[in-house]
């Protein structure tokens, strides 16, 4: 039995025709595949909005509504929420679905608690579908037990950030130092809480220190800061500074902008060391020439 077989020579008789034609089909190919890829990809854009209450008892009742706008769910879901002293963690909270929420509600016993204003953080943290971490904050502000009371304005303690700027061209550029200015304004010693929130692709060993500054004093403080590989560039780290200062309570939030930049490398103190050390090398065979010179 004879079967009928078409190859491209037959099918097109003209060889270059049959390959533009493969190429053609391989390309659609990709692009479908590519737009696929797309597609399943997916976005997670986790929102979160609060709303406190201060209970006759003088209690704080908090209600956090946990949104995710995106078109993918976000998996493993973990909340901790952290104001002042208290630090409360909601693990297991599940899946959240593409447009779905998750609604959780505490309060928290204020008992130690001075008048002044408050700055409280929510942390959210889930995963992707293929085990990607990430986190999401959320501050707001709680005004307590202020009614009859003011808090200074200008604020005893004043904090400059110097945030660090990394080169990603430099690929041992992983560490950079930011800078914390704190000037105590008053005659009086502060002692504050320092906690720092970095954003996703950075790190840092001193993301809470608490020094002490007495009257009337000026502190800088270097703090390394730690950059992972699939760290962006323009991306917020926090600063939240919790002390306290005639009987009142005073919290600060500052935002900065982590920057990595692409510059080109040129080492300009490595080449005036390389050119003193190039001297050097030169005078010491000099000297070495007329010394075998004096020899003989």
């Amino acid at each position: 039995m004879r079967r009928n077989v078409c190859t491209a020579s037959m099918c097109y008789p003209n060889r270059a025709a049959a390959k533009r034609h493969i190429f053609i089909y391989f390309l659609a190919f990709m692009l479908v595949m590519g737009f696929s890829l797309t597609a399943w990809s997916g976005v997670i854009r986790t929102t979160v909005t609060s709303h406190c209450n201060i209970t006759p008892s003088g209690d704080l009742e908090l209600n956090f509504d946990i949104r995710n706008k995106g078109n993918v769910s976000a998996h493993k879901t973990a909340v901790t929420l952290i104001i002042f002293d208290s630090i409360r963690r909601y693990l297991d909270l599940g899946e959240n679905a593409p447009g779905g929420d998750i609604v959780l509600e505490d309060e928290i016993e204020c008992s130690g608690w001075k008048p002044g204003v408050y700055v409280g953080v929510v942390e959210v943290s889930f995963e992707e579908q293929n085990g990607s971490p990430h986190l999401a904050y959320h501050f707001f502000t709680v005004k307590y037990r202020m009614k009859n009371k003011k808090l200074l304005p200008a604020a005893p303690l004043q904090l400059l950030v110097d945030p660090p700027v990394f080169n990603r061209k430099v690929f041992w550029n992983r560490e950079k130092p930011l800078k914390l200015t704190l000037k105590n304004r008053r005659k009086t010693a502060i002692t504050p809480d320092l906690r720092f929130y970095f954003p996703e692709g950075f790190t840092s060993p001193g993301a809470g220190v608490s020094p002490q500054l007495p009257a009337e004093d000026e502190r800088v403080i270097m703090i390394p800061v730690y950059r992972s590989a699939n760290a962006k560039s323009n991306k917020t780290l926090h600063l939240i500074a919790n002390y306290e200062f005639n009987e009142l309570h005073y919290a600060s939030h500052l935002e900065k902008t982590i920057r990595i930049e692409e510059n080109p490398v040129f080492f300009k103190a490595y080449l005036v060391f390389c050119a003193v050390l190039l001297m050097l090398v030169w005078g010491l065979l000099l000297v070495f020439k007329k010394k075998e010179t004096r020899v003989k």
